[in-house]
């Protein structure tokens, strides 16, 4: 039995579902130490490597977290340097966000420490597990309605 399981008394869908976050977001901020990250400023970065120059608010959305965690994300990636907020040339009331080259080189590392993090995740799976594993996720996900 596994650690998660023997220290949960609570065996519900809900309760094994919360400890798998919990336990998640620990592993995340351990591995992306590192970096000079923490978990929720690693997918901020990862939104800006696949659109890059996007506002606050197409973050926000994304992500699906409130505009002030956003907000605060941010500010500290920005003070990391990780990140700069430039005034639209088009309607400067808008900012945008961008990567700064510090920001990209992590890129690489990043996505080796995500490669890492899944495989132990998925440690015993087998491909056709996985492949159910996220099936399910995903209707999870749908049932919730993801607002």
């Amino acid at each position: 039995m596994s650690k998660l399981i023997e220290r949960s008394e609570n065996n519900s869908i809900n309760h094994l579902l919360y400890s798998i976050k919990t336990e998640l977001c620990k592993k995340c901020n351990q591995s992306f130490k590192e970096l000079g990250v923490t978990g929720s400023q690693f997918n901020v970065l990862e939104v800006l490597w696949h659109k890059d120059g996007i506002t606050q608010s197409e973050i926000q959305r994304y992500l699906g977290i409130k505009a002030s965690s956003v907000s605060n994300l941010i500010d500290h990636l920005e003070k990391k340097e990780l990140i700069e907020r430039v005034f639209d040339e088009n309607d400067s009331r808008v900012k945008l966000i961008y990567l700064t080259k510090k920001g990209l080189e992590l890129k690489e590392q990043g996505y080796e420490k995500c490669s890492a993090q899944t495989e132990m995740i998925l440690s015993g799976f087998s491909d056709a597990e996985e492949l159910e594993l996220k099936n399910y996720l995903k209707r999870l996900i749908s049932n919730l309605g993801n607002d």
